[in-house]
């Protein structure tokens, strides 16, 4: 089994997510799918924390690689692989010199 740590020290999900809604074309950010991830984020939000803590950008260490999952939503007046190819730019941007993996998924078309 793979094993899955916090997030890494250079930067917070929270920054990390401010960075992606700034990207044109981004008109939302959800929870990660992946359950391993989304797990501290729905349970902080049900036992009253902000519930905003669920839809946000998720970093996790796994097998010393960074591995950064962004779900969005996109605007139809940019089309939708080149807003998630400059999300996935930014993201790259953000982890420069570090061993990542970044991951986007669309789950809505606005």
């Amino acid at each position: 089994m793979t094993e899955m740590a916090a997030a890494p020290a250079f930067d917070s999900d929270e920054a990390l997510t401010a960075t992606v809604l700034a990207v044109p074309g981004v008109d939302a950010v959800f929870a990660p799918s992946r359950l391993p991830a989304a797990v501290p984020l729905v349970a902080a939000a049900l036992v009253g924390q902000n519930p905003h803590l669920i839809n946000r950008v998720s970093s996790t260490e796994q097998d010393g690689v960074t591995v950064i999952t962004a779900r969005i939503a996109t605007q139809q007046a940019i089309p939708t692989p080149e807003t998630a190819r400059s999300v996935a730019d930014t993201l790259r941007a953000r982890t420069h010199g570090t061993n990542s993996t970044i991951r986007i998924q669309v789950s809505r078309i606005i």
